[in-house]
C-alpha cells in the first residue's frame, strides 16, 4: 500500500487519465542539430518556441496509439563559429505513441515527423522532413514535456545540411 500511494500521487491529481483532448497549448525548449558539413557548417543550438495544436491521450483498449500530438515549432539557431550565421529553422510536426493502453502517464515512447525547413542569409531557404522518435517523460492533461532525436533529410544541399537533431521541449495548458 505505502509503494502505490507515491505512485498515485505523482499522476496528476490521483486520477488515471482515461480520454483527454487539449488544444493550444504553448510551450518552450532547447535543442542541438548536428549537420553532416560539420567542417564547413559547424553545429547549431538555440531555443524552439513550440505551439501544440492538437494533444489526444485516450488510454483504453481501443485501437491505435495512446498519445497523438500535432505542433507547429519555431527554433532559432546559433551556429558555434562567429563566422557562421544564425539559422531560422520552422516546422510542423505529428508524433504518436508506440504503445496502445500505457497505465501510465511518464516515459512514453513515441515517434513522429515534422515537415518544414531552415532559413539564413547565407544558404537561402532549404525545405526538408525529419523522422524523430522520442519520450514523453511527462504527458498529463495540462503539461507534456518530452525529448526527441530526429533526422535531417534536406533538398537543397543535403550533403550538408543533412544531419542529427535533438531537442527537449515543454507544453503548458493556460486553461
Amino acid at each position: 500500500m505505502t509503494l502505490i500511494m507515491p505512485v498515485k500521487g505523482f499522476s496528476q491529481l490521483g486520477e488515471p487519465i482515461t480520454h483527454h483532448e487539449s488544444y493550444f497549448m504553448p510551450g518552450a525548449g532547447y535543442g542541438f542539430y548536428f549537420p553532416e558539413g560539420l567542417d564547413t557548417t559547424g553545429y547549431y543550438q538555440g531555443a524552439i518556441i513550440e505551439y501544440l495544436f492538437f494533444n489526444k491521450i485516450n488510454q483504453s483498449d481501443n485501437w491505435g496509439p495512446s498519445h497523438v500530438r500535432f505542433y507547429g515549432k519555431l527554433q532559432i539557431l546559433k551556429a558555434s563559429s562567429d563566422k557562421l550565421e544564425s539559422l531560422l529553422g520552422y516546422t510542423l510536426g505529428i508524433d504518436y505513441s508506440i504503445e496502445r493502453n500505457p497505465k501510465r502517464n511518464v516515459l512514453i515512447p513515441y515517434f513522429g515527423i515534422e515537415v518544414g525547413g531552415l532559413s539564413g542569409k547565407t544558404y537561402g531557404t532549404n525545405f526538408g522532413f525529419y523522422p524523430l522518435v522520442g519520450l514523453r517523460f511527462l504527458a498529463f492533461k495540462r503539461v507534456t514535456w518530452g525529448v526527441s532525436g530526429s533526422y535531417a533529410y534536406m533538398v537543397k544541399d543535403f550533403e550538408i545540411f543533412r544531419g542529427w537533431q535533438v531537442q527537449s521541449t515543454v507544453n503548458f495548458s493556460l486553461w
